[in-house]
């Protein structure tokens, strides 16, 4: 070890006996963001994000790959991402210790903003034949990476329906794409903003269709799932798609970890909505990003650096 280094583990360990907290963050410049698994959107999004970040706050931002909403709630809650996305309904199942985080409770998590609405929505070749939730019986389906929000939310539409596909995979989107071109998927379901990259791509080559939970499906699902709401994925949002697609939405959400300081934080809403036009550039989907998404999400914890920021905006 050279002497410089032995230094600041020499100043690490004073100021850790002292009871002063250390913020390596802070010092080195550099933060995380937890995205989602490649090809999928949230990884996108957090791609520009973390541009913003990098450019407008000077950190030094990365993305890291994950298995998408529940394990960025896991991460930031750890403090081993600075921040994370995911879907609001995932974040209230964490903060009470209810479904996919029965017997703990998540709650070191803080919310910064309401990004855009996550559809709900299965993807397949047209030449499966299917159309509907009720075509999924007997078939293979993919619900995306295990725990993501996609497949959190499609088990529970799978069990609350009585759907009875032949299997449930779990891999990523572009592996999905692959699978059904090689017929050995039928089917993949994603929850995210629109238009989604994976659909796109295999939209952009081949006839595609989507579809989404509608009708009674939908009244039954949310009435027992009540963070969520209807939704409709405008006409032409993928080549050969000529008609909206109804079926169910959450709000896809920006987390930090609760010891983030106020500063830093408010740093990163000034920059953030000062700047969206690069986050537009990176994803389409920033576009529905605005400071007043934050009044559907009132029943969520704010960092206080954040509600400093609408306090000023006069939003809250």
């Amino acid at each position: 070890m050279n002497k410089i280094n032995s230094m600041l583990v020499s100043l690490t360990t004073t100021l850790a006996l002292a009871g002063v907290a250390f913020h390596p963050v802070g010092a080195a410049e550099r933060v995380t963001v937890g995205g989602g698994p490649i090809g999928g959107t949230f990884y996108a999004v957090a791609t520009g994000f973390a541009k913003i970040l990098t450019e407008d706050v000077n950190l030094q931002a990365s993305v890291e790959v994950s298995n998408g909403s529940t394990h960025n709630t896991q991460l930031v809650n750890a403090g081993e991402t600075d921040f994370g996305i995911t879907n609001a309904s995932v974040f209230y199942a964490g903060m009470k210790g209810e479904g996919w985080a029965k017997g703990r409770k998540y709650e070191d998590c803080r919310l910064l903003f309401g990004m855009q609405l996550s559809y709900i929505h299965f993807w397949t070749l047209t030449s499966t034949g299917l159309e509907q939730l009720d075509d999924l019986n007997g078939r293979i389906v993919n619900l995306s990476k295990k725990g993501s929000g996609a497949d959190v939310t499609g088990r529970k539409i799978i069990e609350l329906l009585a759907l009875k596909p032949d299997k449930i995979t779990n891999v990523g989107h572009n592996e999905a794409n692959q699978l059904m071109q090689d017929g050995l998927l039928h089917a993949a379901l994603t929850a995210g903003g629109i238009p989604h990259p994976a659909v796109a791509a295999l939209a952009s080559t081949h006839d595609v269709v989507q579809f989404g939970v509608t009708g009674a499906n939908a009244d039954k699902f949310l009435a027992k799932n009540p963070a969520l709401s209807k939704a409709a994925i405008p006409a032409n949002t993928y080549r050969g798609q000529s008609e909206p697609v109804s079926t169910i939405g959450d709000w896809n959400i920006m987390l930090v970890h609760k010891d983030m300081s106020e500063e830093l934080v408010y740093r990163v809403m000034v920059a953030t909505f000062d700047n969206l036009d690069k986050w537009i550039a990176v994803h389409k989907s920033a576009r529905e990003t605005k400071p007043e998404n934050v009044l559907d999400l009132r029943q969520y914890p704010l960092h206080p650096g954040a509600m400093r920021y609408y306090k000023d905006k006069g939003i809250l």
